[in-house]
């Protein structure tokens, strides 16, 4: 995240949650090949740690990671991948983050005047659309809780939706052909 590798000689493992752990687990989308999102921590073990916890990106179908954002989060795709949503799953927030270059850069989006202990956030099945819900819970002074959902349309952001993915490599087209690797001699 601070632009700096890993110092940990030979334990430099990258370690992830599934869908067993306390942690949202890896994910991808069949709209977004190649990207997959992931909690967990570098280092000789799996870790359940919160403190030692990041979520990780992959652009690459999982050939290389790179750290988003310290601690654990909840993230959903939209866009055909054009669009990535987070938001802390550990602590209350009002504040969820997007990208819209496929987790190079982030920007933050207050969502709310309170702070909401976000639980998911989802997006039509195909998770190509703009609009996601977030949702979660608001604690009280006196310990009552209150459901919390929160609609959020990215498209009147006024970004651009990608275009013509059915000609992938053309001139009136946002989208690439990507061919996956495992990083040795092409194959």
């Amino acid at each position: 995240m601070e632009g700096k590798l890993y110092d940990c000689d030979d334990a430099c493992f990258l370690n992830l949650h599934g869908v067993s752990s306390e942690f949202p687990p890896f994910y991808s989308v069949s709209s977004a090949i190649g990207i997959i999102l992931a909690n967990g921590n570098v280092g000789e073990y799996l870790s359940k740690d919160p403190e030692d916890i990041s979520t990780f990106l992959s652009r690459d179908g999982g050939l290389n990671w790179f750290e988003v954002r310290k601690g654990s989060h909840i993230y959903e795709i939209g866009d055909h991948g054009g669009l990535i949503v987070i938001a802390d799953d550990q602590h209350p927030t009002d504040t969820i983050l997007y990208s819209w270059d496929e987790g190079l850069t982030w920007q933050d989006l207050r969502i709310s005047k309170d702070k909401i202990m976000v639980r998911n956030i989802i997006i039509e099945p195909y998770s190509v659309a703009l609009n996601f819900v977030v949702y979660g819970e608001t604690v009280s002074k006196k310990g009552k809780k209150r459901g919390v959902v929160v609609g959020i349309n990215f498209g009147s952001l006024n970004e651009r939706i990608c275009k013509n993915p059915e000609e992938p490599d053309s001139a009136n087209s946002d989208y690439e052909k990507w061919t996956p690797s495992d990083g040795k001699d092409g194959h």
